[in-house]
């Protein structure tokens, strides 16, 4: 399990801590994964006005009542 840095006690590591701690949600590159938010809990846009996602605003800014329970 990828862990970051300890300060004062990962001394001539810290690198390789930190560079696996970052490869759980980048690729080499240094882009994110594409599966790092939704792995990590977050909603994506695929679920605005999706039932159990969130809710989409209409143009005054208000959540439609279509969406409305």
């Amino acid at each position: 399990m990828a862990r970051l840095p300890t300060p004062g006690s990962d001394t001539g590591v810290w690198g390789i801590v930190l560079n696996d701690f970052l490869q759980q949600s980048l690729t080499n590159t240094g882009a994110l994964k594409s599966d790092a938010l939704t792995s990590a809990g977050a909603l994506t846009s695929s679920q605005k006005g999706a039932a159990n996602g969130i809710a989409s605003l209409n143009s005054s800014a208000q959540v439609p009542t279509s969406q409305l329970a």
